[in-house]
């Protein structure tokens, strides 16, 4: 797409506040480099001395230095084989020219969608796990950022580029009518009786055929979600946990991706991470209602080590979802009432969760609810504002406490030892054994729990079950106050970047105590530490973690590592951009599971290297070319060139680092 000529400057536009929300929250693996985005914290964002003297000879020919790397970045973006690389590369040097070259910007913007377009056509029909799913863009979500950004700089070109996506999708830019016209209600998620047969015949297979019953279930709720999918999720917990939490992230998957996402399905599927008693399903104009398991089937199905991070990704997806709702125009929506409805209350239903448990979520949370609730009909307002004591009544009149209270810890763990000793296969064995010792972890019995890592017959999925153990007793001391203790357990963790996370936040601590020697001297051991790993992401993220946080108050030693995660990513060739995100995982061969790090210590590199260039921009530069991967250094040279074009503000003299 070849951009139009433009006489006039045209600012670029601020999106709103949700929609930074959600691009922030699930575009984790597009290189949004930004040349007016915020550097490490604590950091003055002045210019080194040669470009603050942008009146001067000197300053100009940096700026103008900067500008043509940034040119020949874009121009050499054209090497790369991988599309979507190719188009991130291009966006990011367009937006670091727009106010400086708009000829070429606008060339970099034309040519970046032309890459989208191409990488979108390649994949748009490969079959993607859920977990990717969950924590990647959508093809077609990439598209749609890419022209956001384009119209931000120019609207006639975003125009051009919104209308040749759509050709490509061949549907028209306004909503599809029969997703507008598709009526939700409370009845339609029971389902006719046929369609409920065919959930039920699923059901039925799972005990002969687990994989053709879950095949055969997808294909069904990929229709339509009806309250016999939770069913369906529930009989396969008992069977295999494993699978069901599967299903269910291929479940939030589908929501995640659908425009059209149905509210309702938000609050069948809470029942499930949740492991509700009671749970009520409303418009806000009627509501349907009950206990929500038979006594046995939440105690056998129950993992509380999944159950938690389940409940991370269902947080997450809703807010994502009702995040859209909100913003959307429904006029013309059949069901535009009861999708508000719907919305507004599992919004408030899921409000103390996420106060508990994503505390950094609630300020656009509130956001949502507020818009939500001011669309919401008298009578759906009362009724919603009135189920809570409703709900809590009825358990009291059930006594659902007593009859569906989980089985007690101990004897979960016994039973689980018991099944794991009796287990032939022993990869299912090893997952006993791991739900066992996570659950031993969740009470507070730390010995039991190793010695149930122990005895996981997988060695590096043992060494998994042991860093989650002291990550979690590390975590629970720093908040408790007992650094010493925290950083005991940190040491006991062997994967680099989880264990520099928390090294990071004692280091933080410090800081905040205006102790720099002791948080000098903390990140000395956790860059020590991390240098005897082996080559990987992790210890890349690692050491990037430090240099942001050593940049704070020590801008020589900030540079050193730098320069050892950048010589790391060159014996790493596994290394992505996308790796910037710490994260843990525990995986292994009867299944895997995720957790993300959240409120770890950033570890972008190219943030790192911009970072390293308020103090020594040609050694950033330096730096970031000596990258052999060429959309790593591509993407670096960028960051750090588009720093050079910042206006320059005041420069205090930097401070200097702490005596050893």
């Amino acid at each position: 797409m070849k951009p139009k000529s433009r006489k006039s400057s045209i600012f670029s536009s601020v999106p709103s506040f949700f929609v930074c929300s959600v691009i922030s929250l699930f575009c984790l693996n597009i290189v949004c480099i930004d040349s007016t985005a915020s550097l490490a914290p604590g950091i003055s964002s002045s210019l080194p001395a040669a470009v603050a003297q942008s009146s001067g000879q000197k300053g100009k020919e940096v700026q103008q230095f900067a500008i043509d790397l940034i040119k020949d970045a874009g121009a050499q973006a054209a090497q790369l084989e991988d599309q979507k690389s190719a188009a991130q590369i291009r966006i990011a040097a367009a937006e670091a020219l727009a106010h400086h070259d708009r000829d070429a910007a606008g060339d970099l913007y034309g040519s970046a969608f032309d890459a989208a377009l191409e990488w979108y056509r390649t994949v748009k029909d490969l079959t993607r796990d859920p977990v990717t799913r969950l924590t990647t863009v959508s093809p077609e979500d990439f598209c749609r950022d890419i022209i956001r950004r384009i119209t931000a700089f120019d609207a006639d070109l975003g125009r051009a580029a919104s209308a040749a996506f759509d050709k490509e999708l061949d549907k028209p830019a306004k909503a599809d009518a029969a997703q507008q016209t598709r009526r939700l209600g409370l009845r339609s998620h029971f389902g006719d009786s046929a369609f409920s047969n065919e959930i039920m015949k699923a059901s039925s297979m799972l005990r002969a055929d687990q994989r053709g019953a879950i095949e055969l279930a997808k294909k069904l709720l990929a229709q339509r979600f009806v309250w016999q999918g939770h069913e369906f999720l529930w009989i396969l917990a008992r069977q295999d946990r494993n699978a069901a939490d599967e299903l269910f992230l291929w479940l939030l998957a589908n929501l995640l991706e659908d425009k059209y996402a149905d509210p309702f399905q938000l609050q069948v599927l809470a029942v499930y991470p949740f492991g509700n008693k009671m749970f009520v399903l409303t418009d806000g104009f009627n509501h349907i209602g009950g206990p929500s398991f038979i006594p046995g089937r939440i105690r056998e199905a129950r993992d509380p080590g999944s159950e938690r991070i389940l409940i991370d990704w269902f947080i997450e997806v809703s807010h994502a979802v009702l995040l859209r709702i909100a913003l959307q125009d429904l006029t013309g929506y059949s069901d535009q009432a009861n999708r508000i409805g719907a919305a507004a209350y599992i919004a408030q239903w899921l409000e103390p969760h996420v106060t508990r448990m994503r505390p950094d979520l609630m300020p656009s949370w509130r956001e949502i609810s507020a818009r939500l609730s001011a669309r919401l009909q008298p009578e759906q307002a009362a009724l919603i504002a009135s189920l809570p004591g409703r709900e809590a009544k009825l358990i009291e009149e059930l006594n659902l406490e007593s009859r569906l209270e989980p089985e007690d810890a101990r004897t979960r763990i016994k039973r689980l030892m018991d099944a794991a000793g009796n287990e032939r296969d022993a990869a299912r064995a090893d997952y006993l054994y791991h739900s066992a010792a996570a659950e031993a972890d969740r009470i507070g019995d730390r010995s039991l729990a190793l010695e149930l890592a122990e005895k996981i017959s997988s060695p590096e999925f043992r060494l998994q079950t042991r860093d989650w153990i002291f990550f979690n007793a590390s975590s629970q001391a720093i908040r408790e106050g007992r650094p010493e203790a925290a950083r005991r357990d940190a040491a006991e963790i062997s994967a680099p970047d989880e264990r520099t996370s928390l090294y990071c936040a004692l280091a933080r601590a410090a800081l905040a105590e205006k102790d720099k020697i002791g948080a000098g001297q903390l990140l000395d051991e956790a860059e020590t530490r991390a240098l005897d790993a082996p080559d990987s992401p992790a210890k890349v993220r690692a050491l990037v973690m430090i240099a942001v946080l050593f940049g704070r108050f020590d801008a020589y030693r900030a540079f050193q590592v730098v320069s050892t995660a950048v010589a790391t990513v060159n014996e790493t060739p596994e290394y992505r951009t996308s790796d910037a995100k710490p994260s843990r995982s525990i995986s292994h061969a009867a299944g895997r599971k995720y957790a993300l790090v959240h409120q770890a210590e950033d570890a972008n590199l190219d943030a790192a290297l911009a970072m390293i260039a308020q103090k020594d921009f040609d050694g950033a530069i330096q730096l970031a070319q000596t990258l052999k991967d060429l959309r790593l250094k591509l993407s670096a040279t960028i960051r750090v060139a588009a720093f050079a074009l910042l206006p320059a503000r005041s420069n205090p003299s930097p401070e200097k680092p702490p005596e050893k």
